[in-house]
């Protein structure tokens, strides 16, 4: 049986539903001239980068809109010029290389469920979880509450810093697709964790001593974070094959889960098939 052509949008299609110039309000005024003029650009352009991609790829993929939170007044003031630094870095940078590897893979690499996931979710992956989640909320929260301490917000704009060098470490020896999205969650984890469950002072002061260091250990940390990259690609390859085989050997990488209160089960997200759109 002869497999169905999938739909191609029209370029005045996507002209139509792309995002519109400027995606602020008036009284926001914290952007920079660079960042202004990237998203003119970017919203110009959008019918040009995503020319050729698919109607059922495009509805399920997060893009960046009015929706992002930088683009509010209220935005946390301590880390607008990190985040205003790196949103230029993903329209310049990140997203342009992202959708050539993504383009370069073949057609059963598009048509599996593991790229398609990746693919729908990776300006959250990259940004908007960052920004819209752990920024906006959970930093905005401990502001007004009064628990926002400058080490915190120094620790995030480090590990944002470092995430712009190790992606474009990464794109300069052309990395591919699949890697580079797991390059993005591995650091988005670690602004999870600095935004949201550091509560030490100590720890945290700590932590930045040791940054100042001359003596750390690049060699411990690139072995870390290469069996980190191992396991969250075989983790997401699982996923994707839950059905086929791939429950079991998840099970035996993710056993808290797996014998847990929890059901483990394609409902929770295990299986990219059953969770398309929710991951």
């Amino acid at each position: 049986m002869r497999s169905r052509k999938k739909s191609v949008p029209t370029k005045s299609y996507l002209e139509r539903v792309g995002p519109k110039f400027p995606l602020w309000d008036s009284d926001c005024t914290h952007i920079s001239p660079a960042l202004r003029h990237a998203v003119a650009t970017y919203c110009t352009n959008f019918s040009t980068l995503y020319a050729g991609f698919d109607y059922d790829t495009l509805q399920r993929t997060n893009f960046l809109d009015e929706s992002s939170r930088f683009f509010k007044v209220d935005y946390p003031i301590p880390l607008r010029a990190i985040t205003d630094k790196y949103l230029l870095f993903f329209l310049d940078e990140l997203l342009p290389y992202s959708l050539d590897q993504y383009r370069s893979l073949s057609d059963d690499e598009k048509a599996s469920d593991y790229s398609k996931a990746h693919f729908s979710s990776f300006f959250s992956e990259s940004v908007s979880h960052i920004t819209d989640y752990f920024i906006y909320m959970a930093i905005k929260e401990r502001i007004k509450a009064g628990l926002f301490r400058e080490a915190q917000g120094r620790l995030i704009e480090i590990a944002l810093s470092a995430q712009m060098d190790h992606l474009r470490t990464l794109m300069k020896v052309r990395v591919g697709y699949d890697d580079l999205y797991m390059a993005c969650s591995m650091s988005t984890s670690l602004i999870l964790f600095l935004s949201e469950f550091i509560r030490s002072a100590r720890i945290e002061n700590t932590i930045l001593k040791y940054l100042e260091e001359d003596g750390v250990d690049l060699e411990v940390a690139r072995a870390v974070e290469q069996a980190t990259l191992d396991f969250n690609r075989l983790y997401h390859r699982l996923r994707g094959s839950f059905h086929e085989g791939g429950a079991e050997e998840l099970r035996k990488i993710w056993p808290r889960r797996a014998n847990g209160s929890e059901q483990f089960s394609c409902m929770l997200g295990s299986c990219l098939k059953c969770a398309r759109g929710r991951v």
